[in-house]
């Protein structure tokens, strides 16, 4: 019987290590957005897949056996983080480089940034990381965050929408910063909350944003919208005990099943791994039966995994956005998803984020 690619630490590091070195530019030690097969494309990585990166990297260092080997790379992760810095603010811009103007600072972008750099301080204990987390946390709530309402805006310029991408990461990154001791007002994160479950739609799923002058909610729907909250309630279980959050974690335990078509999970890696995160520490918590959608996980690693070990591109799950190449958030977000497949199985993660 064929093993399963999650059962070995070792088949994680070889996912990690292929994805990395095939998007790092040794030239200009940044990351490339997209591997187009048979040739390398000059541009840098959007924020978004950094931040994919940054995370899968977090994840990884989860494992004990990979971590002494993982420490290695940090040191060139950091330095690319800062590429994305901007001078203005606390927070990262959403492409590297001088001469950013308005509207090139995503909130979401810096939340994901920020719940990395929580996971990597929870594994190595490095100051640096916690307060980079805190930091993009007071950026976000003192520039982005809507206080009439409780949304957080999606970008910058033009502050013209609230999103469930921007208001779910900046919620749980304030639930997980409270978890460390941080100062965090219980009253912002009660009301980020309450914005986000007005978000939902009759299934019980989180739609994507709501315009902020006339009220009219896009009814999209995506993975990721669903997991920052889930993850989030899961979370404040512990650290604010009440029946009420255990309700609304089980309201959305109960939902979930829609999210699949015939069994399968969308074809959105990154999107998908953020509610993996979130299904992971609701099993941890023993907060609900979420196997059946983790299984979907699972199948589609199989797949991925046969492809991966008979070619040399990186690990990619069925993605609707490569048709120009491999895209970096794909892959890390693919490799990330092995890791917390691992973790699932092979380590505690109470706790983690």
């Amino acid at each position: 019987m064929m093993s399963k690619p999650w059962d070995e630490a070792h088949n994680v590091g070889q996912a990690w290590h292929r994805c990395f070195h095939t998007f790092f530019n040794h030239r200009s030690e940044d990351f490339f957005e997209v591997f187009p097969p048979g040739r390398k494309k000059a541009r840098t990585a959007f924020n978004w897949s950094f931040g994919a990166l940054f995370s899968a990297y977090a994840a990884c260092l989860g494992i004990p056996a990979l971590k002494p080997e993982l420490l290695q790379d940090l040191p060139a992760l950091k330095n690319a983080l800062y590429r994305y810095k901007t001078n203005r603010h606390q927070g990262f811009l959403s492409t590297t480089g001088k001469g950013q103007g308005q509207g090139d600072i995503y909130y979401d972008d810096n939340a994901w940034l920020a719940l990395a750099a929580l996971e990597i301080f929870r594994h190595t204990e490095e100051e640096f990381w916690l307060d980079m987390a805190y930091h993009i946390y007071q950026f976000i709530m003192q520039n982005g965050f809507e206080p009439k309402t409780g949304g957080v805006f999606w970008r910058e310029s033009p502050r013209s929408s609230l999103h469930v991408c921007s208001t779910g990461p900046t919620l749980l990154l304030g639930v997980q910063l409270k978890q460390f001791g941080c100062s965090i007002a219980e009253a912002d994160l009660t009301k980020m909350l309450a914005w986000c479950w007005h978000m939902r739609n009759d299934q019980g799923l989180f739609q994507d944003h709501e315009e902020f002058q006339t009220g009219r909610i896009d009814k999209a729907i995506y993975t990721y919208n669903t997991g920052t909250p889930l993850h989030a309630l899961a979370t404040i279980t512990e650290i604010m005990p009440k029946p009420l959050y255990q309700d609304m974690v089980f309201d959305i335990v109960k939902s979930l099943p829609y999210l699949l078509h015939d069994k399968t999970l969308p074809p959105t890696p990154w999107f998908n791994v953020v509610l993996l995160r979130a299904l992971v520490y609701v099993h941890t918590q023993h907060l609900g039966d979420v196997s059946q959608v983790i299984d979907a996980y699972r199948h589609a690693m199989i797949d991925a995994w046969e492809r991966f070990e008979n070619t040399s591109e990186p690990l990619v799950l069925p993605s609707s956005e490569n048709s120009s190449g491999i895209l970096l958030r794909d892959a890390a977000a693919s490799v990330e998803t092995l890791a917390w497949l691992y973790r699932l199985e092979h380590v505690s993660v109470k706790g983690s984020g």
